[in-house]
């Protein structure tokens, strides 16, 4: 059991070298400058695989409407290296200009992006990353949203009160830097959504064919998004 523990150690210390690295190389820079950094770990809850954020200070629960749960990166990574966690993640809160996209289950095993999402990068043309399994990637955009975000189908978007996981595993041929795009992100998320369009303008509205059952179903995310 004591050996295993410190391979574990030894493998996530490696990975937090890693993302050190990759920050070194300028990505994600953006995001340093703000306290929001928390760590995570997978979680079995109801039979299902969860991903649950941790203060990486105290250890505990970190709560993503409570600041005082979050810290900076260097103490995020930290507590990477302790073998305890599985990753690192950003809270997404009113204090910083971040917007987050996460688009599930739209990567194959032969590492090629579905049309529909492939449509949604384009579009966004700022930074992108694969997600901890590799089946999905997130997209993070200097812009707002109107209310904190939503979910449907394969897609959420969220500005306020979650939590993305951060990999720095970027997807090639996508930005390096977290670029300002409150146009297309606005776009993007009203055409999704049409419940925060003007009634007039929602009943003129045709979805567009970037996955057809995105069109049909709506639920409110869990609190953590991997």
């Amino acid at each position: 059991m004591h050996q295993e523990r410190q391979a574990e150690q030894g493998r996530y210390a490696g990975y937090a070298q890693e993302l050190r690295e990759q920050f070194g190389r300028g990505l994600l820079s953006e995001l340093i400058p703000y306290p929001h950094f928390v760590v995570w770990k997978y979680t079995i809850e109801h039979g299902r695989l969860k991903k649950r954020p941790y203060n990486p200070r105290t250890h505990l629960p970190a709560r993503t409407n409570d600041p005082s749960t979050w810290t900076g990166r260097d103490t995020a990574l930290t507590a990477l290296e302790s073998g305890g966690y599985n990753g690192i993640g950003f809270v997404f809160s009113e204090r910083d200009p971040f917007t987050g996209t996460d688009l599930d289950s739209c990567v194959a095993k032969d590492g090629s992006i579905a049309s529909w999402a492939q449509e949604i990068i384009t579009s966004l043309s700022t930074y992108t990353e694969y997600s901890p399994s590799h089946l999905g990637v997130h997209l993070l955009t200097q812009a707002t949203l109107e209310g904190s975000g939503r979910k449907i189908g394969n897609v959420e978007m969220y500005s306020v009160g979650r939590f993305f996981t951060l990999t720095a595993d970027h997807v090639p041929g996508t930005s390096t830097t977290i670029e300002q795009r409150q146009e297309q992100q606005t776009r993007l998320y009203t055409s999704l959504f049409p419940q925060t369009l003007p009634l007039a303008r929602r009943q003129h509205r045709i979805c567009k064919p970037i996955k057809r059952r995105l069109c049909v179903s709506d639920e409110v995310a869990p609190l953590d998004r991997g």
